[in-house]
């Protein structure tokens, strides 16, 4: 009986990461994914027509520039805001724990996404495809040796080391077709300090007005994804994270 209960609560908790976690970790990159398919032909074309390394090249780099902005920004407010989403739409605290846990797990889904998006565009969409096969072995490889030895953590960790592998072989390929497309303090350093201010000003002002109290979570919980999102484009484009003037 004891096994019997341990196996149907790992199951729970795994259809709850697998069914709740993942859609909403997945839910922004529609945008990400529209994105990326317009990169498929735009890079396409350039490449058909001939145009030169430099500018393919910094192409590449705007496209995956905006792509980081994006999944910090989307891994910081979903962090910030886990236990009111897993609350909100579930009503699930293990839901909201599990948010917390995997959020910066979208930095790297976004990435490969993206840079597999480029790749195909770049011609190299059979290299997309040996590495996603590589990846799906892999995933049931991982499962197989981690989940019986740490239960639901192991499934957890399984997704983490399979998107790095994946992210990274894709990245790196695109590396070596295009070099180095990030710029840490644009990318990265900007978007991250950007993304803290815009959950720290939700912050102050939630603490001050005492929303939690006076509010329902989901009337919170759409305020402060909002006023986090528009914070943070803001906080971007004044300290010039975004490049402007440049055709993505």
């Amino acid at each position: 009986v004891g096994r019997v209960s341990a196996t149907v609560s790992a199951g729970t908790v795994s259809g709850t990461v697998s069914g709740m976690v993942m859609p909403l970790l997945l839910y922004p990159m529609a945008l990400l994914s529209a994105f990326a398919s317009v990169s498929i032909s735009e890079l396409s074309a350039r490449v058909s027509a001939g145009e030169n390394k430099e500018k393919i090249a910094d192409n590449v780099a705007s496209g995956i520039g905006l792509s980081l902005i994006y999944g910090i920004g989307c891994a910081s407010i979903i962090r910030f805001f886990s236990d009111l989403l897993g609350r909100t739409i579930y009503n699930n605290t293990e839901a909201s724990h599990f948010l917390l846990i995997m959020s910066p797990l979208i930095i790297f889904m976004y990435l490969d996404h993206i840079s597999d998006g480029m790749l195909k565009g770049l011609d190299k969409q059979n290299y997309v495809m040996k590495v996603n096969i590589i990846d799906a072995a892999l995933s049931v490889i991982f499962a197989i040796i981690l989940i019986p030895r740490f239960g639901i953590y192991g499934f957890v960790a399984a997704i983490y080391i399979c998107e790095f592998l994946n992210c990274t072989c894709s990245f790196g390929m695109l590396i070596s077709i295009v070099g180095f497309p990030i710029k840490f303090w644009k990318n990265i350093i900007l978007p991250l300090l950007c993304s803290v201010i815009a959950i720290w000003g939700f912050s102050i002002l939630s603490s001050i007005f005492g929303m939690e109290k006076f509010f329902s979570n989901s009337i919170v919980l759409l305020f402060g994804i909002c006023f986090c999102v528009i914070s943070y484009v803001l906080l971007l484009n004044f300290t010039g994270a975004f490049e402007k003037g440049k055709k993505i």
